[in-house]
């Protein structure tokens, strides 16, 4: 009979051979990129890493958890990340024993950025409610604000780290180093900045785009964004960007910029935060490890 357990550190290795065996989207990590899953990050406390399902001393499943805390209206909070959620055919009959553990975790928010069809309609038969819906496509077409030639672009990350304080310097320190690009905009002439974070990523093997994760001033965005439609798409080499569309008020006016619905929408289930609360993409596991959110 199978037996579920929390997952430890000393079990990377056995959950990487499980999951390189798996259909699943993320099954061709490398072991490195898997094993960052397996380690304490962004001020999560806890000594486990998901849990495992185990027959025989074989591990036979898996879900994955990334404890994180952040600061979320002036408050920190504590989440909880589901990922990586796979079972051998054999004991499929046996799956939810790995997520009823995650469901009575308390005084925690739990997410899933990534869930498969089927983790979907499993997931919202338990309260998880839809997080990003919809995004914005937005083209790199020249618009009028193309032309202007007052805004200036830091890509300098020392240059970046000195210009930024409170919360966007700790934004900007707990995502230094992973595989995403940080921009400071400037306006010629005028006080203040647009600190914002941009992820190359590609939903199909031809399909490259620019998932804009983070932005300090939606006004100053939109702003800048006939500009920066082409300069970031040509300095990360990519068809696109894509922004939820929940995250732009003006997102229904933007020329150029249609919106797409996603085939399977990211889940939450708090207590306490609303969608509004949880619509920053940062703190992720596909962040960390290197993968699309969508």
């Amino acid at each position: 009979m199978a037996e579920v357990r929390r997952a430890t550190r000393d079990d990377a290795a056995r959950v990487y051979d499980l999951i390189r065996s798996s259909t699943l989207r993320n099954a061709a990590l490398p072991s490195e990129a898997r094993a960052r899953l397996f380690e304490p990050v962004w001020g999560g406390e806890e000594d486990y890493y998901g849990y495992v399902l185990e027959a025989e001393g074989e591990v036979v499943g898996f879900i994955g958890m990334l404890f994180t805390r952040r600061e979320i209206a002036g408050a920190m909070r504590k989440f909880c990340e589901l990922h990586s959620w796979y079972v051998k055919d054999e004991f499929r009959s046996e799956s939810l024993m790995l997520l009823l553990p995650a469901l009575s975790i308390k005084g925690m928010t739990l997410l899933n950025y990534t869930p498969s069809p089927e983790v979907y309609e499993i997931s919202r038969k338990f309260g998880f409610a839809e997080l990003e819906q919809e995004v914005l496509r937005i083209l790199p077409v020249p618009t009028p604000g193309a032309l202007r030639a007052d805004l200036r672009v830091e890509t300098d990350e020392a240059a970046i780290g000195s210009a930024l304080t409170g919360s966007q310097l700790r934004i900007f320190e707990d995502h230094r180093g992973l595989d995403c690009r940080h921009f400071l905009v400037r306006r010629r002439g005028r006080s203040g900045h647009l600190y914002a974070i941009v992820k190359k990523m590609r939903v199909t093997p031809r399909q490259p785009v620019g998932r804009i994760l983070y932005f300090s001033d939606e006004d100053r965005l939109v702003d800048a964004l006939g500009w920066l439609r082409l300069y970031w798409s040509l300095a990360l080499g990519v068809q696109c960007l894509i922004v939820d569309r929940a995250q732009l008020r003006v997102g229904a006016r933007l020329p150029f910029a249609p919106t797409v619905a996603r085939e399977v929408p990211s889940l939450y289930r708090s207590r306490e935060l609303t969608a509004d609360d949880l619509r920053v993409p940062l703190y992720s596991e596909p962040l960390l490890v290197g993968y699309a959110l969508h």
